[in-house]
């Protein structure tokens, strides 16, 4: 059983190195999920984007991301910076959102996480 809350760091030393690319992957989509729910919910725009530097996705929902120093990810999204950060995504109240797709890869492990730009949905895939 899982403790809720636990850091994302306490899972990962536990698992193969494919299976720690699909747990940053999944995380990654689910952080954006929920900043696109919380735009809906809120009324207010919600963004992710991307603290290179530290190597962090950060949502306005304050879900936020470490990506390990091993994966290499790409963004196509908006050419823009928020608050210091890398734009990556906007989701607006009416469910749409700017798009992007983020794609994070380790050795032979690729895995994509798009987001719809007409209906915000987020989607992942291998």
């Amino acid at each position: 059983m899982r403790a809720v809350g636990r850091d994302m760091d306490d899972d990962i030393g536990e698992l193969s190195r494919r299976q720690q690319i699909g747990l940053v992957h999944s995380r990654a989509a689910q952080n954006a999920f929920f900043d696109h729910l919380g735009a809906g919910l809120t009324g207010k725009e919600r963004q992710v984007s991307l603290d290179g530097e530290r190597r962090v996705l950060v949502g306005d929902g304050g879900n936020v991301l470490t990506i390990p120093r091993d994966v290499v990810l790409d963004v196509l999204g908006i050419d823009a910076v928020w608050s210091g950060r890398q734009a990556v995504v906007r989701f607006t109240p009416d469910g749409a959102s700017s798009g992007a797709v983020l794609k994070l890869s380790r050795e032979n492990a690729e895995y994509e996480i798009r987001v719809n730009w007409y209906t915000g949905g987020v989607a992942i895939a291998p």
